[in-house]
Order: structure tokens, then sequence, then C-alpha cells
């Protein structure tokens, strides 16, 4: 994950920033409403850095789990299918986030300029304080996005993949991040679940975490992770 996150915080973070400039350059022009045409293009950019960022995930945890589980009994006839049906996802997902991502930067620009407006700031000087916000904010946010993300990719990935594989009977443990894990995430740390079976985490139910569905507060900037179980004492206590 943390592979994969590194490699793609740079691009993020260069969208995230050309939005930044490109807004001061535009505002003298037509205000705000010059600055919402941005957008379209915002949206189709990140959607592609996201695509390529969710492949880079399947292709990372696909290579994981068939090294992984080699030596098991398996049956692995499926993995194309299971890829396939991940890229496909992926297509949707990532125009889907991108225009989520694109209204928080265009809310941010907006509360911006009115902060502007407020202060009575001429066009030079709202330029200025859009350019010097909006890049104050991109390294923070692309960090949160490309974590986020990877992360909830890795682990639909994960999930995806091991049901196509046929595996032995098995069970699936929420392993939590540690210390720094939220709350809710050290309480369900060891939860063991079969395979079709959600886990509780707080008052959702998540397949896995980071998944779709989850509210921000369960899968941003989450790091829990989960491991499959061939042991008997385990498989019990998931059923």
């Amino acid at each position: 994950m943390a592979i994969v996150e590194a490699a793609f915080i740079p691009k993020i973070t260069a969208e995230l920033v050309r939005v930044a400039k490109e807004a001061a350059s535009v505002y003298g022009m037509g205000g705000i409403a010059a600055v919402k045409e941005l957008q379209v293009q915002h949206i189709e950019n990140m959607a592609a850095i996201l695509q390529e960022m969710y492949t880079a995930c399947t292709k990372t945890e696909q290579r994981r789990l068939f090294d992984l589980y080699k030596k098991l009994p398996v049956v692995i006839e499926k993995k194309d299918e299971a890829e396939d049906r991940l890229l496909a996802i992926w297509l949707s997902e990532s125009f889907e986030k991108s225009k989520f991502i694109s209204e928080t930067t265009f809310d941010n620009l907006l509360k911006v300029t009115q902060r502007g407006l407020l202060e009575g700031l001429n066009e030079e000087g709202m330029a200025k304080l859009i350019q010097e916000t909006q890049e104050g904010l991109a390294t923070w946010r692309a960090k949160t996005i490309a974590r986020t993300e990877t992360h909830r990719a890795i682990m639909q990935s994960q999930h995806e993949i091991t049901k196509s594989m046929d595996l032995p009977p098995h069970a699936r443990e929420w392993v939590s991040a540690g210390v720094r894990a939220r709350d809710a995430h050290r309480d369900v740390d060891g939860q063991k679940r079969l395979p079709d079976t959600p886990f509780d985490v707080g008052k959702e139910k998540l397949m896995y975490p980071g998944a779709p569905g989850g509210s921000v507060a369960n899968v941003a900037n989450c790091r829990c992770i989960v491991a499959e179980s061939f042991e008997d004492e385990d498989i019990a206590e998931a059923q």
C-alpha cells in the first residue's frame, strides 16, 4: 500500500496545484463562474489518476495473493475473470470518486473567494489568496486521497481475488492498525468472520476495511487489514 500510495501522491498533488493556479488566473477574467468552468477538466484528470492508481493496486495485490497461496491446492483459473471485474469496477468508481473530490476542491475555492470578498480584496489580491490557500492544502489533501483510496482498492482487490480462488475453508480476521487505530477499529481487532460475512465495526457492517458504503469516520485514512486463517479454531469462531 505504501509503495503505490507514495507513487501517486505527487500526481494528485500536481493536479490540485494546477487547479489552484488556473483558478487564480481565471478569477480576474470572470469571477467564480469562470473558476467553476475548470471543474470538468479537474474531474477528468482526477479520474485518470485514480483509474491508474486503482489498477496498480489490483495488479499489486494479485501478485501478492498468488505468491502467498501458490503452495496451497487452489484452483486459479478464474484469475483473469477477477481482474477484469475489478478493472470494470475501477472504471466506474474512479469517475464517481473524482466527482466527489472535485466538489470538495470547488467548495474550498468558493469559501476562499467569499472570504476574500468580505476582506475587500481586489482581483490581484483574490488571485493571490486563492493560489496560496489552495496550494497550501494540496499536499495534505493528496496524502489523504492517496492513503484512503489506495487502502480501499487493495482491500477490495484482496476480497474479490480471494473469492475467485478455490481456497480451502477459512476465516477472515480483522487486524487493526495498532495504537493509532480509531477506537471502533481497535475494538474490532481480532474479530473473525467467514468469507461472505461482514465485520461489525461500530454501528456499521463492513465486508473489509475501507469498504464502499462505510462512513468517512470509518474509512478515511484507515490502515487496518484482513488476514485469512485456515486454522480450525478460527473457522469455528467465525461461524
